[in-house]
């Protein structure tokens, strides 16, 4: 890593949950000068992309309340004490019900560097064995996912083109399959 033009001179907790923290920091910013610097702090999120045998994808729709508005993203949730492989498992299977065999990392990226500290895992969930058993609703805690969607290929470019998907999470997520080995046409 490179040395830091920002030096911090405090840093405090000014709210926090069982989700996430958000601190204040007093620092001297690049030009010299004092100033506060304030950002959210959250655990490492890991998203799926599941594929089915049949090149389709899997999706869920979710009422995310920030935006006041339904979502089509990829399922995903915090690691916690798990490692990220064993968390991306049980949140595929807990928001879609699926369970899938092979399992490949697409890579890891930042949400927001900018304002939140989040690191996303991305992984591709392939050899799913009881697409026939997929959930469709799941309700638990700040989780109201109304429906599971499965798109082909030509579906979710669609869906990317004209906006429907919109999730930012999601977004980086086809672009890291996209640009990945396991991509096929």
């Amino acid at each position: 890593m490179s040395h830091s033009p920002w030096e911090t001179l405090s840093s405090k907790v000014i709210y926090q949950n069982k989700w996430m923290r958000f601190y204040e920091d007093k620092v001297i910013r690049p030009d010299g000068n004092e100033g506060i610097y304030s950002y959210l702090s959250k655990e490492v999120g890991v998203f799926v992309l599941a594929r089915s045998h049949e090149n389709h994808f899997y999706f869920i729709r979710e009422y995310r309340y920030p935006v006041k508005n339904h979502v089509i993203q990829v399922p995903g949730g915090g690691v916690g004490h798990r490692s990220d492989l064993s968390a991306a498992k049980q949140e595929l299977l807990e928001e879609t019900g699926l369970i899938a065999n092979r399992w490949h990392s697409l890579g890891r990226f930042y949400i927001g560097p900018g304002h939140e500290d989040l690191i996303a895992h991305s992984f591709l969930a392939t050899d799913i064995t009881n697409e026939n058993e997929a959930n469709f609703s799941h309700q638990e805690g700040n989780e109201s996912i109304e429906r599971i969607i499965k798109l082909s290929l030509p579906q979710v470019r669609k869906y990317i083109s004209t906006g429907k998907i919109n999730c930012g999470i999601t977004l980086a997520t086809w672009n890291l399959y996209q640009n990945s080995k396991f991509y096929s046409n």
